[in-house]
Order: structure tokens, then C-alpha cells, then sequence
């Protein structure tokens, strides 16, 4: 006796097997007569190509260069010197215009 199997389940088995089947498709890079370089997903019938190796994993958080943290703590201690001296020029006029 042959079970019955919904038609959608069908469709769901074969979106996930073309889906799969996209995920690894490949990127492929050539040059053509003229000294042009292309890249495409199918190699070209006409000429060598060479398929690219794409990392497409996430490397999570960007972790910034210890470089780039010295330079932004720097910036940061600039700006605040220069709030801390436009409150005290704003203060001292505050206190010199009062009777």
C-alpha cells in the first residue's frame, strides 16, 4: 500500500534541494581577449577560468585595532577638555553678568 504524500511536502522537499544546490554555487573570475576580468557564477565557454574560494562564514564582532582605540580615546579625551572649557567659559559669563 503506497502512503499518500501531500503535495506540499513535495514542493517543500524540492525548494530545499534547489536551495542547497544554489548555496554552493561558486564564483568563478576570468579575462577575456581585450585584458578585462569578469566574475560571474558560471565559468565561460570560451575561455580558462579560475573558481574563487569565498569565505562567507560570519567572524562575529568587528574587533577594532589597538591602533584605532588609541587614536579614539584620544579624540575623546580632546573632546571633553574642550566641553569642560566651554562650561567654564559659559559659567564665568553667567557669574560676570549678574548684578
Amino acid at each position: 500500500m503506497a502512503a499518500y504524500i501531500p503535495k506540499s511536502v513535495g514542493f517543500i522537499v524540492v525548494l530545499v534541494f534547489l536551495w542547497s544546490v544554489q548555496a554552493t554555487a561558486g564564483v568563478y573570475k576570468w579575462t577575456d581577449a581585450k585584458g578585462k576580468v569578469h566574475f560571474g557564477d558560471k565559468p565561460p565557454m570560451s575561455s580558462e577560468s579560475e573558481k574563487l574560494e569565498i569565505d562567507t562564514q560570519d567572524k562575529g564582532i568587528y574587533q577594532p585595532s589597538g591602533d584605532y582605540k588609541q587614536r579614539q580615546e584620544k579624540l575623546l579625551k580632546v573632546f571633553k577638555e574642550k566641553r569642560k572649557t566651554e562650561e567654564k567659559l559659559q559659567q564665568s559669563s553667567v557669574v560676570s553678568k549678574t548684578p
